[in-house]
């Protein structure tokens, strides 16, 4: 992931934070994203016309001051927008979403160590549902704890080898080559900082219409990471995830 991914996602977060958005309102945003602000970033720290015509814009789009978004050089990492968004305040923000905010326990310092607003807070009530869930509900018992998050496990992921980095594209491009019947449902949060959506739009964007552009869609909704949180969003995940299935079962394929 790049700057240019999250920008799009840094500017929905300023929008929700400004009562004002939508995800049809992101399509000038991602716009420039893929257009004018990529090529400005490729002329280099060099080119201050160039460094002027972006922090001007990023200023606008992100909430952010446009001298520090001058002083990174139209560079602006996920680490900065969480500091920097909700400094004045005394806040840092969440990557799982950014509308989410705590107070930063060393704000007048130069860099901070923070718990996430949303991963660290929300450990100890998760754990203790899920502990419920399988204990009371399920009647499961199990010798060892729950965890949300497991290093052990974790550190153990096998993460490929050689020069070929992890992803699915190609065997994406095989199932919906292969099956004609085959729907894809691609669901973001739009302030999520984690995965940020126009990643997975740009990368559906270079597919094939393998017979009808419906196939692969991508859905952004409101909030971030776990944006299913909310009410609202959940309503229309389910609405999306319905459809999908209603037209999976549609007695003929894509496209025909």
């Amino acid at each position: 992931m790049t700057f240019v991914d999250h920008l799009p996602s840094m500017a929905a977060t300023a929008q929700e934070l400004n009562g004002k958005f939508d995800r049809a309102s992101l399509a000038a945003v991602e716009a420039y994203a893929a257009g004018e602000y990529l090529t400005d970033l490729m002329r280099g720290i060099n080119d201050k016309a160039a460094i002027e015509r972006m922090s001007a814009k990023l200023a606008t789009l992100t909430g952010l001051d446009p001298a520090l978004i001058k002083r990174h050089g139209g560079r602006i990492d996920v680490g900065t927008f969480q500091r920097e968004l909700y400094r004045g305040r005394g806040l840092v923000s969440s990557m799982y979403d950014a509308t989410v905010t705590a107070f930063d326990p060393t704000p007048s310092a130069t860099a901070s160590q923070f718990p996430d607003p949303v991963l660290d807070a929300t450990r100890a009530p998760l754990t203790s549902a899920m502990i419920d869930l399988y204990q009371n509900t399920l009647n499961w018992r199990v010798e060892q704890p729950y965890r949300i998050l497991n290093g052990a496990v974790s550190s153990r992921w096998n993460w490929g080898r050689g020069r070929t980095s992890l992803q699915v594209v190609d065997e994406l491009r095989t199932v919906l080559a292969s099956d004609r019947y085959t729907r894809l449902l691609i669901a973001h949060g739009a302030s999520d900082l984690v995965t940020p959506y126009f990643a997975n739009k740009l990368i559906l964007e270079q597919l094939p219409v393998y017979g009808s552009p419906r196939r692969a869609q991508l859905n952004v909704y409101g909030g971030g990471h776990m944006f299913y949180a909310r009410d609202a969003s959940r309503r229309e995940l389910r609405r999306d995830a319905e459809a999908l299935y209603r037209a999976a079962l549609s007695p003929q394929p894509a496209g025909e």
